[in-house]
């Protein structure tokens, strides 16, 4: 059984959560099908204006919007992620 130390959420349920903070922002998170050239050039997540019909951030991991966002818990973590080599990408 879980304890509150870790807390695990899966992957849908975390994008669920942050796309709840980020409708605020006229955005919207998404994932590339994992193994796509997209994935592997941008990360697997992105995030895109719904005004502008743009993505404005990309990443291999949700976490880090997650915390800015304040949408996770310190003892929570997404299913699958932390694992080396992960980081976020610049769209440039």
């Amino acid at each position: 059984m879980p304890t509150l130390k870790n807390l695990k959420i899966s992957e849908t349920a975390a994008m669920k959560r942050l796309d709840r903070a980020l409708v605020k922002k006229h955005q919207q998170v998404r994932r590339f099908r994992a193994g796509s050239a997209e994935a592997k050039q941008y990360g697997r997540f992105y995030i895109v204006d719904t005004e502008a019909e743009q993505i404005i951030a990309t990443a291999d991991e949700i976490t880090t919007w997650m915390k800015t966002e304040n949408v996770i818990k310190d003892y929570e973590f997404v299913e699958g992620e932390g694992k080396p080599g992960y980081e976020n990408r610049s769209l440039t």
